[in-house]
């Protein structure tokens, strides 16, 4: 019936597994767990196997790391049933009755079904504010908006798919790297599966420091338009690039840039403090594409 599937690398993740067993067990179903570990360190590696004393849970080990593209990958194929749930490691269910919501809406006509990210409502008090608060504005959409558009708003950390589509997508994806939720996107809309949204939404727990994230960020902006510029996959989800696009047709990226050179140390000042602006945090994004663009 239902394989879960949990990529980890440097996480504990022995909580989630045994909510998401204990939720599985209430519902009485032919059910699998496999967590792959992608080269994590000796310590959470030694505490993640203990997950593998849960029934018919186990816990698969890499060498070296090889990514999140490649591990998704990995447990797709050592997956015994039809239907896949896959779950970042640094999550939580919100709900008690997350499995059962999801069985709820499983029909041979949907292809795939996302239930959304959510973040608790008191920030971070250490590190994570800018996460945190990117999350909140950005990622807490709630189904009623996020069917509007089902292939635009796409957050690969919580998710069930038939296996076939997902054989499909990731035979698309011969990439690795940060942004991986913009192509995931991208190749639903072009392979034109049924994509349903619902209320059934993980917390977000993994929240890094600002500056990791704003290199992710960077990172990300990277892959997206090496892959625009090399392949033509244009992640039309994206509004940022393709704004960006859009003020490139009219002159407009060589500004931009300047513009970059110019401000973006005060603009991360903002963005790597204590209170960052989101406003800024996006005219920062913007004018790193532009930047990247004529640079690179």
């Amino acid at each position: 019936m239902l394989s879960v599937l949990i990529p980890v690398y440097n996480y504990h993740v022995t909580k989630l597994v045994s909510e998401i067993h204990k939720q599985l067990c209430k519902e009485k179903i032919a059910f699998e767990i496999i967590a792959f570990d992608d080269g994590s360190e000796i310590k959470y590696m030694k505490q993640n196997e203990t997950i593998s004393q849960l029934s018919n849970t186990k816990l698969l080990n890499s060498p070296e790391n090889i990514g999140r593209i490649a591990s998704r990958t990995t447990l797709a194929e050592a997956a015994n049933f039809d239907w896949l749930l896959f779950l970042d490691a640094d999550v939580f269910p919100k709900s008690s009755k997350f499995i059962a919501s999801y069985l709820n809406v499983i029909n041979k006509d949907t292809d795939a079904i996302f239930g959304g990210f959510a973040y608790h409502h008191k920030p971070p008090k250490n590190k994570g504010v800018l996460r945190w608060k990117y999350g909140r504005k950005y990622e807490e959409i709630p189904a009623l908006q996020r069917n509007k558009d089902p292939h635009r708003i796409i957050i690969s950390a919580n998710f069930i798919i038939k296996k076939s589509c997902f054989k499909r997508i990731h035979s698309k994806m011969a990439f690795t790297g940060y942004g991986l939720d913009n192509f995931f996107a991208l190749f639903t809309s072009e392979l034109k599966l049924n994509v349903v949204h619902i209320d059934n939404e993980v917390y977000h727990l993994g929240l890094e420091t600002n500056l990791s994230y704003l290199n992710k960020s960077k990172e990300c902006i990277s892959n997206l338009l090496y892959q625009t510029k090399a392949n033509g996959i244009i992640a039309k989800n994206n509004k940022l690039l393709n704004t960006f696009i859009s003020l490139k047709r009219i002159g407009l990226n060589y500004p931009l840039a300047l513009a970059y050179k110019l401000i973006h140390r005060s603009l991360e000042h903002n963005i790597l403090g204590k209170n960052p602006n989101m406003i800024a945090f996006q005219s920062y994004k913007l004018l790193y594409i532009a930047y990247t663009d004529v640079t690179k």
